[in-house]
């Protein structure tokens, strides 16, 4: 069995591998080798967790769950292994020194108790291992290794399509799958997916406000690649709006808002006033307010989470100056 695995990825072998070895030596491997099948079970595990502070890739618990059934090793005996591989790592956090080292080994375990669990289905592990009693760990640390790792895959997973939290039906429902296929809980993929979509908003608003800070230094102010910006960002909150209503989509799908995000924390909320009343003025200009364009602005004002008395507020200064502009041009060209 060695030898079959030289060279070779482990996941990659089969259980008719393994039985044929068995039946050219006339040997259970799985009763009578237990203890180097766990040997071996437990080198892939240590391999495939990598270092300390390497983030899971998403593909570890299907390989380990795959070698673990080629080999036809027991639930209780594959567990045994993941234990000692987290006794080794609580050894090396006593044994090696500084607060880097420590954090290392620390996410280190989490990461094993995430990935315990994916092998064995969180119900199963919980019986299967017992980190609180053999390593004094907490349901509260437990939790927290699976929310972080969890995100962590979750975040990364989204990040391989080529638009990650795009509109795009097929690939939110994939979202889905695979948050459902890692077991992370809905409040927590459902955060991680809005956090996505308001850094996505966020990097288009970062955009528009330094072309609006740029026009603002010129004699002619030239706001078009703003407007254009602020169109792009209407433009994906209504998309996503619409599809927060379709079937198997990731929680988080719907309307976007800044609120809670980097420009609110930030107390930048004055740059997101100015890029409301540029937009406005910019659709008012012409001596009209279309209801086409009030709808756009009560749908930037939910994206800017600004309040309705400060959206009035802004709205009605700026038809105001318009409307006076345009009465002073039609008293001095005698149209009026």
């Amino acid at each position: 069995l060695n030898n079959k695995l030289l060279g070779r990825d482990p996941s990659t072998l089969s259980r008719s591998e393994v039985d044929a070895i068995n039946a050219e030596y006339g040997v259970d491997m799985s009763t009578e080798f237990t203890t180097d099948l766990k040997n071996m079970y437990d080198y892939y595990l240590t391999n495939v967790m990598g270092t300390g502070d390497v983030p899971l890739g998403g593909w570890e618990a299907d390989a380990l769950r795959a070698f673990k059934e080629a080999l036809n090793l027991q639930d209780a005996d594959a567990a045994e292994a993941h234990i000692e591989v987290g006794r080794r790592i609580f050894r090396m956090r006593s044994e090696v020194g500084g607060r880097e080292a420590e954090n290392a080994e620390r996410v280190a375990f989490q990461k094993l108790v995430f990935l315990s669990n994916l092998v064995f289905g969180e119900a199963k592990a919980r019986f299967l291992l017992p980190w609180k009693r053999l390593f004094n760990v907490s349901d509260a640390q437990v939790a927290l290794a699976c929310k972080t790792n969890g995100q962590v895959m979750f975040k990364k997973f989204l990040t391989t399509f080529p638009d990650p939290v795009g509109a795009d039906l097929a690939m939110l429902q994939k979202a889905k799958e695979y948050q459902t296929r890692i077991g992370l809980e809905d409040p927590i993929a459902q955060e991680t997916l809005q956090v996505m979509c308001r850094e996505r908003v966020e990097k288009k608003v970062e955009e528009a406000t330094e072309i609006l800070k740029a026009s603002g230094r010129t004699r002619a102010r030239d706001v078009a690649g703003a407007v254009a910006a602020l169109t792009e960002i209407l433009s994906y909150n209504t998309a996503m709006s619409a599809l927060a209503s379709e079937e198997g989509v990731a929680l988080g799908v719907g309307p976007v808002t800044l609120f809670g995000g980097a420009f609110h924390e930030g107390n930048r909320t004055d740059e997101l006033r100015d890029l409301y009343r540029m937009y406005l003025a910019e659709h008012v200009k012409d001596g009209t307010f279309s209801a086409e364009a009030s709808a756009a602005l009560a749908n930037l004002q939910g994206v800017f989470g600004l309040g309705k008395k400060e959206a009035a507020s802004i709205t009605l200064d700026v038809v105001t100056k318009c409307y006076r502009n345009y009465l002073r041009r039609a008293v001095q060209d005698g149209s009026l």
